[in-house]
């Protein structure tokens, strides 16, 4: 389907015009893996109102793309999205403390790791997230 000279972008474009559900998915994720996160962003926001029962992996993916973006707050709130409908808990949580420990790193704020204990209270990161707060007492 696709042609060697189309752009990323121009490649989500061709495939929500003529693609399949897979083709759009695949597509949205080269723009991700291809450095265009914002526009990568907006893909996967579309494909969330085509596709509903896709809504858990595009707010996924639209955290990556915030992730990335240097945006950790927003990526926490689209992870929560992608809890809400339903996608992989372990994956969330993996990325979720990703974000929060990086947010955390960055503006030393505590509450980004209290969101996240909040969250996941038996999560795959709570041992560290308790050490940090305890660290602070």
């Amino acid at each position: 389907m696709y042609e060697r000279d189309l752009s990323a972008l121009d490649r989500f474009r061709k495939a929500m015009r003529e693609g399949s559900e897979q083709e759009q998915l695949i597509a949205a994720q080269h723009l991700l893996g291809s450095g265009n996160h914002k526009e990568a962003l907006i893909a996967f926001e579309i494909l969330a109102k085509t596709y509903d029962h896709q809504k858990g992996y595009c707010y996924f993916k639209q955290g990556d793309c915030y992730l990335r973006m240097e945006e950790e707050e927003k990526a926490i709130d689209c992870y929560e999205g992608a809890l809400k409908n339903a996608y992989n808990t372990e994956d969330v949580d993996d990325a979720i403390w990703q974000a929060c420990e990086s947010a955390y790193y960055k503006f030393r704020e505590i509450d980004i790791v209290r969101r996240y204990i909040d969250l996941f209270p038996e999560g795959n990161s709570i041992r560290y997230a308790k050490s940090i707060i305890d660290n602070l007492r």
